[in-house]
């Protein structure tokens, strides 16, 4: 098996796994592969790219042929799995003057690995504070008259 991690990709040289008796030239065809695309490059190789965020085993099948006889293969590949970053999205909200704001953390971004998320405040706001309520929400109060 050839291994390869998540949203990578691989170049192969599927002729130099094949062989002939008699040293007759080769020819591939080459099947699809179900979670990822299989590219010739132009030199007798052949780039695979895994599925965006896609890790797990592919598969394809191969023939090679010395155009009297063929034999049949399968190619199969192990995409290993990363640990992608969380994912922050813009919030854009609206309160009363001397109002306050409780966010829940889910609306501020999520990690597509279902890794769970701490929230670090790096500096504080310039017209008020943020902090955690009870609930670990997360909640902004803007400076008094703001």
């Amino acid at each position: 098996a050839v291994s390869l991690p998540e949203d990578g990709a691989i170049v192969l040289d599927l002729l130099a796994m094949a062989s002939d008796a008699d040293g007759d030239p080769l020819t591939l065809t080459t099947g699809t592969p179900q979670h990822g695309r299989l590219t010739p490059t132009g030199d007798g190789r052949y780039a695979y790219r895994p599925a965006a965020d896609y890790h797990g085993d592919d598969f394809f099948a191969i023939r090679a042929s010395d155009g009297a006889t063929s034999v049949d293969g399968l190619v199969r590949l192990t995409v290993t799995a990363v640990n992608d970053p969380p994912l922050a999205r813009d919030h854009v909200s609206e309160l009363d003057e001397d109002g306050w704001l409780a966010l829940d953390l889910p609306a501020l971004g999520f990690d597509a690995d279902g890794d769970p998320l701490t929230l670090a405040f790096t500096s504080q706001p310039a017209h008020g504070t943020l902090s955690r309520d009870a609930q670990g929400r997360l909640v902004y109060t803007p400076a008094a008259d703001w």
